[in-house]
Formats: structure tokens, sequence, C-alpha cells
């Protein structure tokens, strides 16, 4: 149970005199209820936990006590972790816009090599397949010239076989024909041997002569291939020049990537170097142009004289110079590079020195708007006064209406408990003379069975009239003991009630008192006010002096059962009505209550008194409950203030 929990120095410990039994604590809610004052008999473990909330209003109390100090203090540092957010915020996005920069030059410089290279790599194609096609058709000729002189000599072999032939036949018609002319044949012969030397010697001059041409076309194609292994080897130089130009150009390209910091600087550089490059490939291009041209020309002036291989190592010669010339100038670019860069890197450095100068310059306005962020808070500072003290002084006003209000209905219900009281005296009055006319009436009657069973028993029989005696005389005793009983229970029943009572009185006694020390709690300015308004005791509503008290209920109480008045009770009461406050206003109501409840005795007052007493727990229940909402309302206040 919950009041286990209090430690034993708590100023709210309490031991009951008159503790419940067992049975009752076990019960069910709805069981504990008293049926004449309608207060649970658990209020004890009520008052534990009420004291438990008051624990923990107080822990809330302490805790919201720094908040305003915390919440500034994580404010100031959420404010410097967005304003250091939004800085590495604008780093990244500056260095993504520079990646992003550095990426697309990579990119386009990328794209610009492999179109040289394509472009170059073509060009070399083309020269390979022009060569190959000269070289083919030199070995078309060379095959043509060589089909000639056989088809000479074949033909130089047949005519001397056809001489021979011819020469053998005249022979044979010489020796078959005329001997006569043998000489005439033999000078024939002779001068067609002549004619044979000669022809002979004709064909072998002629031989010599197409050896000599196959020779010659030979050494032109000697000189063919010559020229195609020269024009080979000036594409190969060609091509060490544009891989040479080439990695120049990926060190200034690395180089540029170094600089990336200068954006503008680098990019205006960067413009330049592609300007500079895309001459430089033009320049190499149109000297590629030109090769192709010498090359064909080369293989025109092939066939037709030596005149255009001099030509043709003339312009070599011219594009040796212009590839010097070319180096030269890109020395001299080179030079130019490194100077742009050195100051592309002065100037980087001064912009460090600015840069370096910037957190004064952030210093300054960061005091700048601390500055004004004071004079808000200054300026939101006296709104909030001027606003709170407004709105104190509307709930003061109201706080009035509610005192004067609570007033009104504190005398009201005094009145209505004064008449109540002297309603319940008449009633208790006009009970007891009922009782007493039906005592009489009982004697009377009485009276009349005994003077009619005297009668009775003289006219019947004396055992009958005896036996009517005997049973009316049980039947009286009978009545007697269950009225002495009924008294008994109502004394009891009247007992209970008062120890109950007084011990819901020191209850709501050290009620008042806890929350007497709750309210005494440190509030903060202006809540303090708002307490203390809140706190301001009522009229004490009317009641009877001691004396008075003390004789109507010796008057209203049964003989056997008048007791000495408790004065210390009585004082307790008087003091405690001296200092009430208004959390204490149950206290008031609860003495009150017991005074009526011992005023009044049993008999024909007892409905009256239970249901008095149940509109009076009631009430004492809306009042409890009135209290807690203050106490809800001042702790709601106290956590608005501190988050203000």
């Amino acid at each position: 149970p919950m009041s286990q929990e209090a430690s034993p120095s708590s100023p709210l410990a309490y031991r009951p005199q008159h503790p419940l039994p067992e049975e009752l604590r076990e019960m069910p809610r709805d069981d504990t209820v008293c049926k004449f004052c309608g207060v649970s008999y658990l209020i004890h473990s009520e008052m534990k936990a009420l004291e438990a909330r008051m624990q923990q209003a107080l822990a809330e109390l302490e805790h919201y006590r720094g908040a305003v100090e915390r919440e500034k203090r994580l404010a100031e540092r959420l404010a410097a972790v967005e304003a250091e957010l939004a800085a590495e915020r604008e780093r990244r996005e500056a260095l993504a816009a520079e990646a992003a920069a550095a990426a697309d030059e990579v990119a386009r410089s990328e794209a610009a090599r492999r179109e040289a290279e394509a472009a170059r790599s073509a060009d070399l194609a083309k020269s390979a397949a022009g060569a190959n096609e000269a070289a083919r058709l030199l070995r078309a000729e060379l095959a043509a010239l060589r089909a000639l002189a056989q088809a000479a000599r074949d033909s130089t072999l047949a005519a001397c076989q056809e001489v021979s032939n011819k020469v053998a036949g005249s022979l044979a018609d010489m020796d078959r024909g005329q001997q006569a002319r043998v000489a005439e044949l033999s000078s024939q012969l002779e001068a067609a041997r002549g004619q044979a030397s000669v022809d002979r010697e004709a064909a072998a001059a002629e031989v010599a002569a197409k050896a000599q041409e196959l020779q010659r076309l030979t050494e032109q194609l000697d000189d063919a291939r010559e020229k195609q292994r020269l024009a080979e080897a000036g594409a190969e130089a060609l091509e060490t020049e544009n891989t040479r130009l080439q990695s120049e150009l990926s060190d200034v390209r690395s180089k540029a990537s170094g600089l990336q910091k200068s954006a503008s600087e680098a990019a205006s550089v960067q413009a330049e170097l592609r300007d500079r490059l895309q001459e430089r490939q033009s320049a190499v291009e149109s000297l590629q142009a030109r090769l192709d041209e010498a090359l064909a020309r080369q293989r025109q002036a092939e066939s037709s004289s030596s005149h255009s291989l001099d030509k043709l190592r003339q312009r070599s010669e011219a594009a040796e110079a212009k590839v010097e010339q070319l180096s030269a100038e890109r020395e001299m670019m080179i030079k130019a590079h490194q100077a742009r860069i050195e100051q592309l890197k002065d100037s980087y450095k001064n912009r460090l020195i600015e840069a370096d100068g910037w957190p004064a310059k952030l210093e300054q306005q960061l005091s700048e708007e601390r500055q004004r962020s004071e004079a808000a808070q200054r300026e939101l500072r006296d709104r909030l006064e001027a606003d709170w003290c407004a709105e104190r002084a509307i709930q003061k006003e109201k706080n009035d209406e509610l005192l004067r209000r609570a007033r009104q209905e504190a005398e009201a219900e005094a009145d209505r408990l004064r008449r109540g009281v002297e309603a319940a005296e008449q009633r208790a009055s006009e009970a007891e003379r009922r009782v007493r006319a039906a005592e009489a009436a009982a004697e009377a009657a009485g009276t009349a069975a005994e003077r009619r069973a005297s009668e009775a028993a003289r006219a019947a029989e004396a055992a009958r009239s005896a036996e009517a005696a005997r049973a009316a005389a049980a039947e009286r005793q009978r009545l007697e003991a269950a009225l002495s009983q009924a008294q008994e229970e109502v004394r009891m029943l009247q007992e209970t009630v008062r120890r109950e009572c007084e011990e819901r009185f020191e209850l709501t006694e050290a009620l008042g008192q806890a929350r007497q020390q709750l309210l005494s709690l440190r509030l903060q300015p202006g809540l303090a006010e708002a307490a203390e308004l809140r706190q301001q005791p009522p009229k004490p509503p009317a009641k009877l002096p001691p004396a008075e008290h003390q004789q109507q209920q010796q008057q209203h109480q049964p003989p056997q059962q008048q007791q000495p008045p408790k004065q210390p009770r009585q004082n307790a009461w008087s003091t405690s009505s001296r200092h009430q406050t208004p959390s204490s206003s149950s206290t008031v109501s609860a003495a009150s209550s017991s005074r009526r409840r011992d005023s009044i005795g049993g008999g024909g007052g007892a409905t009256q008194d239970i249901r008095f007493s149940v509109t009076q727990a009631r009430q004492d229940k809306n009042e409890v409950l009135a209290t807690k909402r203050r106490l809800a309302a001042i702790m709601a206040a106290n956590r608005e203030a501190g988050r203000h």
C-alpha cells in the first residue's frame, strides 16, 4: 500500500489511533465507503498518493528552475552549429563546382586529344595506303617490263630459228637443184649469215637496251622504295613530335589541375592553352596535308622526272624548318605559361592573405549581430513584462471576483447549514416526542391488556390467562431487548463515525500543512503574487461557540451515552479555524460536520443525518478536486514561465 512508502520522519507520516480492520482494508473500494459520511476508509492511502504527487511536483519544479538557462545555452549552441553547417555546406558546394569544372575541362581535353589521335591515325593510314599503292604499281610495271623483255627474246630466237630453217632449206634446194648455183647460194648464204649476224647484233643491242631499261626501272623502283622509307621516317618523326606535344599537353593539364583553386584565372589560361593547342594541331594537320601533298607529288615525280624529288626534298627541309620553328614557339609558350603560373601563384597567395583577414571581419559582424540580438531581447523582455503586468492585473481582478463569489457562497452555505442544523434539531425533538408518545401508548396498551387479561382470567380458564400473560411479557421483553440493541448499534455507529471524522479532521489538517509547504516554495516573479492572490482566505462560516455546541451535544445525547466534552479537540478546531487557508476549507467543513453528527442523536433523525453526511462528503470531495486543479494550474503556470 502507498501508506507504507512514507518514511517515519516525513511531516505527513501519520498513524491513526483507531486503525481499520484487515477485512475492511481488503474489501473493494465501492464497499469501503462510509454510509454516514460518504468518505472511503482508505483515505490515508489517497493522502499518501497526494504526497507522492507533491514530491513529483517538487522534483519537476527543481528541474524547471534551470530550464531557461539550459534552453539559452542550447539555443546558442544550435545557432553556432547551424552557422558551421551553413559554412560547411557553402564550402562543399564551392568544391563541388570546382570539381565539376575540372571534370568538364578534363573531359573536353580528353575529347580533343582523342580527336587529334583519330585524325593522326587516319592520316597515317592514308599515307601507308598511298605508299602501298605506289609499290603495287611499281611492282606491276616491273612485271610488265620483264614480260616485254621475255617476249623480245622469244621473238629474236624465233627469227634466228626461221633464218636457220630457211638456210637449211636453201642448202637442200641447192643440193637437189643446181650445183651451179652453189657459189651464188654460198654468197647469198654469206649475205644471209651477215644479215643474220646483223640482226642478231641488233636483237642483242635491243636486248641490252631493254636490260638497261629494266635496270633503270629497277633503280627507279629502288629510289621509290627509298622515298617511301623517307616518307615513313618523316611520318614517324611527325608522330613522335605529336606524341611529344601530347605529353607536353598532359604536363600543362597536370599543372592546370594543380591551379584549380583559382578558377577564373585557370579557366582563362586553359582557354589560351586550348587555343594554342588547336593552333598547333591545325599546324600539324597542315603539315600532314602538305606531307600528303608532297607524297602525292613524289608519286607523280617518280613517273615523270627526278626534279620533283628535289622539290620534295626542299619541301621536306621546309617542313623540318617549320617543325623547328614550332618547337621554338613551343619553348617560348612554355616560358610564357610558367610566367603566367607564377603570376597565378602570387595572386593565390594574396587571396590567402585576404582570407586570413576574414575572421576579424566575421568577429566584428558577429559582435554587431550580438548587439542587435541583445537589443531585440531587451525589447522582447520589456514587452513581455508589460504583457505580464497587464495579465496580472486582469488575473487579480478575476481572483477578486472569484474571492467575492466564494465568500458569498460560503456565507450562503453557512446559512444553509445553520438552517439544516435547526431543522435537524426540530426533527430530533419531534422524534423524541414521538418516542415518548409511543412509550406512553405502549404503557396504556399494556395496562389495557392487563385489564383485559384479568377480566379474561376471571371469565376464562386460569391456565390460558397465565399463558397469555407470559406470552405478552415475553413479547414485551423481546421488544425491549430489540430496542436496547438498536440503541446500542446506533451508539456504536455514532462512536465509529465520530472517530472516523476525527481522523479525517487530522488528515485534512495534514493536507493543509502539505499544501502550505507546496505553496511556500520559491516561485518565479509574478507567479508568487498570483499564488498569494489565490491563497487569500475567505470569510469563515459562522459557527456556534464551543460552549453552546457542548450544551447542545449534552442535551441531544442519550443519558447512558453522555461523555465529558473533549476540550483539546475544541481548542484544535479553534486554532485551525483562526489560521485556516483556502486549501484547508475542507477542514472547516469536516469539523462542522463532526459537530453536527455529535449533536444529532439516534431515533427518527438518523436518515436525515445520513443524507446530510453524504452531501457534506460530496462537497468535501469537490473541494479536494478544486484544490488539485489549483495545484495543477500553479504547476502549469510555473512550467510556462520556465519555458519563457
